[in-house]
């Protein structure tokens, strides 16, 4: 049976959140020489928090799963990757730069794109504080909540340089602009 409180009516948010914490089996593919293998083997659920003690993870292979608190150096090392959900991705883009190479496996292609993450100076986030109040108004009418919303023109209303011009500037801005702020039907067909 629901709360009262998610019965009325005056209630601007209520919150009612259901989750199953259980006790969580890693999957380890069963690929063939594995248990052979002599490199290190790591997965990512079991990165160990930088200070905090854990018990030993449960594992369905005989091999050693390291737990690595402090990183791992992959500098000339060749590394392999399965699977590239959020994790993967994020651990592709740390090893490249250093690794000798990286070879990944995939099933299914994700959508992943540069985030343009960095530091503000100080300048810089004082700069942008006038305009919150406005960012904040226009997230209000916008598809996803941001900032910036979908072009009200098709791909192919534009000329190839057009199309060019606005997927270069969207490209730059980083973040989920490529996505978010393109023409209205790149992805929704």
């Amino acid at each position: 049976m629901l709360p009262q409180a998610l019965l009325r009516s005056d209630v601007c948010f209520e919150y009612f959140s259901l989750g199953v914490l259980t006790d969580v089996v890693v999957d380890i593919p069963d690929v063939p020489g594995l248990d052979d293998f002599k490199g290190q083997v790591c997965h990512s659920s079991f990165w160990q928090v930088k200070g905090k003690e854990e018990e030993e993870p449960r594992r369905n292979a005989d091999f050693q799963l390291c737990r690595p608190a402090e990183g791992i150096d992959y500098k000339d090392k060749r590394v392999a990757i399965i699977g590239t959900g959020a994790s993967g991705v994020q651990m592709i883009q740390e090893m490249t730069p250093t690794a000798a190479q990286v070879t990944v496996y995939q099933r299914t292609p994700n959508l992943s794109l540069p985030m343009g993450r960095r530091d503000l100076t100080r300048e810089e986030q004082d700069a942008q504080k006038p305009m919150y109040p406005t960012i904040h108004e226009a997230r209000e009418h916008c598809f996803a909540g941001f900032h910036y919303d979908l072009l009200e023109r098709n791909t192919f209303d534009d000329s190839p340089e057009e199309r060019r011009e606005h997927f270069e500037k969207l490209w730059k801005a980083a973040g989920f602009h490529l996505w978010l702020a393109g023409y209205k039907v790149s992805h929704f067909l």
